[in-house]
């Protein structure tokens, strides 16, 4: 092969692998020399800000949801049914545990029946 046709080719790895790298997100940097270069971003796609707001608004929800059904099914009803989850298989022990009814679900709860009624 011609050493032409294998600088090229080698030259066409790097730019694939170039665009990989800035296909996860970019910055724009200036050199020293004014030259404007595209750096990959830190921490890919999820990293940053993007994780944690999607575990906050997961936790966020979570608590949501346990005053709906504080609300909904009432103190006894919500109860007898932690009381079968806690009693079921291991999974369903593990969301019996993250349904108990803690101070800011049931403050939830009040405020959802204070809108609702």
């Amino acid at each position: 092969m011609d050493k032409g046709q294998i600088a090229f080719s080698a030259r066409l790895k790097q730019l694939d692998r170039k665009r990989q790298s800035l296909s996860g997100g970019y910055t724009m940097c200036m050199k020293p020399d004014g030259l404007l270069v595209a750096a990959p971003a830190r921490g890919g796609r999820l990293g940053g800000t993007l994780l944690p707001r999607v575990v906050l608004f997961l936790i966020a929800g979570i608590w949501l949801f346990k005053g709906l059904l504080l609300t909904a099914l009432g103190d006894a009803g919500y109860q007898s049914s932690l009381e079968r989850l806690a009693g079921g298989t291991p999974v369903e022990q593990v969301g019996a545990a993250v349904m108990y009814p803690d101070p800011l679900a049931r403050w939830i709860a009040e405020r959802i029946d204070t809108l609702t009624s």
